[in-house]
Protein backbone atom coordinates (compact mmCIF):
# COMPACT_ATOMS: atom_id res chain seq x y z
CA UNK A 1 0.00 0.00 0.00
CA UNK A 2 1.32 3.53 -0.95
CA UNK A 3 1.06 6.47 1.15
CA UNK A 4 -0.05 10.19 -0.58
CA UNK A 5 1.72 12.79 1.65
CA UNK A 6 -0.94 15.77 1.41
CA UNK A 7 0.94 19.26 0.61
CA UNK A 8 -0.33 21.53 3.49
CA UNK A 9 -0.18 24.49 1.34
CA UNK A 10 -2.75 22.90 -0.94
CA UNK A 11 -6.61 25.09 -0.59
CA UNK A 12 -8.87 23.15 1.39
CA UNK A 13 -11.27 21.61 -0.45
CA UNK A 14 -15.34 21.93 0.18
CA UNK A 15 -17.74 19.30 0.49
CA UNK A 16 -21.87 18.95 1.63
CA UNK A 17 -20.64 17.84 4.81
CA UNK A 18 -17.42 20.34 5.63
CA UNK A 19 -17.26 22.88 7.85
CA UNK A 20 -14.18 24.78 6.65
CA UNK A 21 -12.64 26.94 9.55
CA UNK A 22 -15.81 26.48 11.61
CA UNK A 23 -17.89 27.81 9.01
CA UNK A 24 -21.27 27.28 8.60
CA UNK A 25 -22.31 25.28 4.69
CA UNK A 26 -25.05 25.95 3.42
CA UNK A 27 -26.40 23.96 0.99
CA UNK A 28 -28.50 25.40 -2.49
CA UNK A 29 -30.74 23.49 -4.80
CA UNK A 30 -33.57 26.01 -5.21
CA UNK A 31 -33.81 29.35 -6.78
CA UNK A 32 -35.55 30.61 -3.31
CA UNK A 33 -32.74 29.58 -1.30
CA UNK A 34 -30.07 30.93 -4.28
CA UNK A 35 -32.25 34.30 -3.92
CA UNK A 36 -31.68 34.16 -0.13
CA UNK A 37 -28.24 33.83 -0.09
CA UNK A 38 -27.32 36.41 -2.80
CA UNK A 39 -29.45 38.97 -0.77
CA UNK A 40 -27.10 38.54 2.27
CA UNK A 41 -24.01 39.29 0.44
CA UNK A 42 -25.79 42.21 -1.78
CA UNK A 43 -25.62 40.41 -4.92
CA UNK A 44 -21.52 40.70 -4.51
CA UNK A 45 -21.81 43.66 -5.65
CA UNK A 46 -18.27 45.44 -5.79
CA UNK A 47 -16.66 42.55 -5.63
CA UNK A 48 -14.62 40.34 -7.08
CA UNK A 49 -13.75 36.79 -8.26
CA UNK A 50 -10.16 35.50 -6.38
CA UNK A 51 -10.11 31.89 -7.27
CA UNK A 52 -11.65 29.81 -10.06
CA UNK A 53 -11.02 25.64 -10.16
CA UNK A 54 -12.44 23.09 -12.36
CA UNK A 55 -12.44 19.41 -10.85
CA UNK A 56 -12.80 16.70 -13.07
CA UNK A 57 -14.70 13.38 -12.03
CA UNK A 58 -12.62 11.33 -14.39
CA UNK A 59 -10.28 8.68 -13.43
CA UNK A 60 -8.01 5.95 -14.73
CA UNK A 61 -9.20 2.40 -13.81
CA UNK A 62 -6.98 -0.69 -13.76
CA UNK A 63 -8.99 -4.00 -15.09
CA UNK A 64 -6.51 -6.59 -15.08
CA UNK A 65 -2.78 -7.09 -15.02
CA UNK A 66 -0.89 -5.11 -18.01
CA UNK A 67 -0.53 -1.61 -19.14
CA UNK A 68 -3.41 -2.11 -21.89
CA UNK A 69 -5.75 -2.76 -19.28
CA UNK A 70 -5.74 0.52 -18.39
CA UNK A 71 -8.80 2.60 -19.14
CA UNK A 72 -9.81 5.87 -19.01
CA UNK A 73 -13.57 6.57 -17.50
CA UNK A 74 -14.59 9.66 -18.75
CA UNK A 75 -17.61 10.84 -16.59
CA UNK A 76 -18.33 14.36 -18.52
CA UNK A 77 -19.12 15.60 -14.75
CA UNK A 78 -17.41 18.51 -13.57
CA UNK A 79 -17.48 20.48 -10.15
CA UNK A 80 -16.30 24.43 -10.35
CA UNK A 81 -15.12 25.98 -6.90
CA UNK A 82 -15.49 29.79 -7.08
CA UNK A 83 -14.05 32.03 -4.34
CA UNK A 84 -15.56 35.59 -4.61
CA UNK A 85 -14.15 38.63 -2.15
CA UNK A 86 -17.24 40.59 -1.38
CA UNK A 87 -17.09 44.37 -1.05
CA UNK A 88 -16.31 45.12 2.75
CA UNK A 89 -19.01 47.99 3.10
CA UNK A 90 -22.40 48.34 0.72
CA UNK A 91 -23.94 52.23 1.28
CA UNK A 92 -21.67 52.41 4.45
CA UNK A 93 -22.57 49.62 6.19
CA UNK A 94 -19.55 47.29 6.92
CA UNK A 95 -20.32 43.48 6.20
CA UNK A 96 -18.54 40.27 7.38
CA UNK A 97 -15.65 40.40 6.44
CA UNK A 98 -13.69 37.17 4.02
CA UNK A 99 -14.39 34.96 1.16
CA UNK A 100 -17.63 33.55 0.09
CA UNK A 101 -16.18 29.91 -1.13
CA UNK A 102 -18.74 28.44 -3.26
CA UNK A 103 -18.75 24.80 -4.67
CA UNK A 104 -20.51 24.04 -7.80
CA UNK A 105 -21.70 20.66 -8.02
CA UNK A 106 -22.17 18.96 -11.64
CA UNK A 107 -21.38 22.14 -13.48
CA UNK A 108 -22.30 22.16 -17.35
CA UNK A 109 -21.88 25.35 -20.20
CA UNK A 110 -19.07 26.66 -18.14
CA UNK A 111 -17.63 29.57 -20.18
CA UNK A 112 -15.40 32.36 -18.50
CA UNK A 113 -14.22 34.60 -21.65
CA UNK A 114 -11.04 37.06 -20.05
CA UNK A 115 -9.88 38.24 -23.17
CA UNK A 116 -9.86 42.25 -24.09
CA UNK A 117 -10.99 42.79 -19.59
CA UNK A 118 -9.32 45.60 -18.09
CA UNK A 119 -8.51 45.59 -14.77
CA UNK A 120 -10.84 48.38 -14.14
CA UNK A 121 -13.91 46.58 -15.20
CA UNK A 122 -13.45 42.99 -13.12
CA UNK A 123 -15.47 44.57 -10.16
CA UNK A 124 -18.72 42.51 -10.06
CA UNK A 125 -22.33 44.40 -10.87
CA UNK A 126 -24.40 41.40 -9.74
CA UNK A 127 -24.37 37.65 -9.10
CA UNK A 128 -28.06 36.18 -9.73
CA UNK A 129 -29.19 32.67 -9.49
CA UNK A 130 -31.86 31.22 -11.74
CA UNK A 131 -33.89 28.09 -12.94
CA UNK A 132 -32.52 27.06 -16.60
CA UNK A 133 -35.53 26.98 -18.55
CA UNK A 134 -35.73 23.39 -20.13
CA UNK A 135 -34.40 21.42 -16.72
CA UNK A 136 -34.43 21.43 -13.14
CA UNK A 137 -30.88 22.96 -13.14
CA UNK A 138 -29.76 26.24 -11.91
CA UNK A 139 -27.55 28.93 -13.93
CA UNK A 140 -25.16 31.28 -12.50
CA UNK A 141 -25.19 34.60 -14.39
CA UNK A 142 -22.52 37.13 -13.76
CA UNK A 143 -22.95 41.30 -14.16
CA UNK A 144 -20.05 43.64 -14.90
CA UNK A 145 -19.83 46.72 -15.72
CA UNK A 146 -17.47 47.35 -18.94
CA UNK A 147 -16.34 49.86 -21.42
CA UNK A 148 -17.44 49.95 -24.99
CA UNK A 149 -15.97 50.97 -27.91
CA UNK A 150 -16.87 54.84 -27.21
CA UNK A 151 -15.89 54.75 -23.72
CA UNK A 152 -19.17 54.55 -22.12
CA UNK A 153 -20.00 52.38 -19.28
CA UNK A 154 -22.46 49.27 -20.00
CA UNK A 155 -23.43 46.63 -18.52
CA UNK A 156 -22.21 42.88 -19.63
CA UNK A 157 -24.22 40.03 -18.69
CA UNK A 158 -22.11 36.54 -19.02
CA UNK A 159 -23.97 33.24 -18.39
CA UNK A 160 -21.06 31.42 -16.53
CA UNK A 161 -21.83 28.06 -15.99
CA UNK A 162 -24.94 26.34 -14.91
CA UNK A 163 -25.07 23.09 -11.97
CA UNK A 164 -27.23 20.84 -9.81
CA UNK A 165 -26.45 22.30 -6.22
CA UNK A 166 -24.05 24.56 -5.07
CA UNK A 167 -22.12 24.52 -1.59
CA UNK A 168 -21.45 27.74 0.17
CA UNK A 169 -18.57 28.20 2.82
CA UNK A 170 -19.30 31.76 4.13
CA UNK A 171 -16.98 33.15 7.20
Amino acid sequence: MSVVRVDQRRRPQLNSTARLLGAPVLLIRTEQEAADFLKSVHQLHDGFIRYICLRSHDTFEIRGDRLEDVSHICTGEFDAEIEFVPDPTIGGLPLAPGLVRCLFKNVSEFCLDLRNVRSFEWAIHEIRIERCSESSRLKLDCTWNRLNDREEWCLHKVHLLSFEELVVDQP
